[in-house]
């Protein structure tokens, strides 16, 4: 939870199949210090089944108003990058295999998130404020 913190998001945990959003905590911004990145749990349990993250997508608002952003594939990593565009509003949705639930996170303050599932059983997918891009 310390990495929520510190980017100021908020998270729900949302069942699509009754459109029941429950509020898992909002904590405000912190220090000046860089932002930890929001990375989505490896797991969830939801009557006593255990659910392994399996996909994630990146949206430009609420997931349920708005089509997902294409992400950029680079080999193993899926990469969103929306540096220098400051009216994107992210919202990080993660899937669980076999389950209708999903994790939303509101990261206002990422530029970046990306999902990595080289050398691992579950997919690694974090969000965070990188350095502004380089000129193009």
């Amino acid at each position: 939870m310390l990495s929520q913190r510190k980017m100021g998001t908020n998270s729900m945990l949302w069942n699509k199949t009754s459109g029941l959003a429950v509020c898992l905590g909002w904590l405000a911004s912190g220090s000046g210090v860089a932002p930890a990145p929001v990375v989505c749990p490896d797991q969830i349990v939801r009557h006593g089944h255990t659910y392994w993250l399996d996909n994630a997508s990146v949206y430009d608002g609420l997931p349920s108003r708005t089509a997902d952003l294409e992400p950029f594939p680079q080999g193993s990593i899926s990469r969103w990058d929306w540096r220098g565009n400051p009216d994107i509003d992210p919202y990080l949705l993660c899937r669980f295999g076999h389950s209708a639930s999903v994790v939303v996170f509101h990261v206002p303050d990422a530029t970046v998130c990306t999902f990595a599932s080289h050398h691992r059983r579950v997919p690694l997918v974090q969000c965070w404020r990188a350095a502004a891009a380089g000129p193009k």
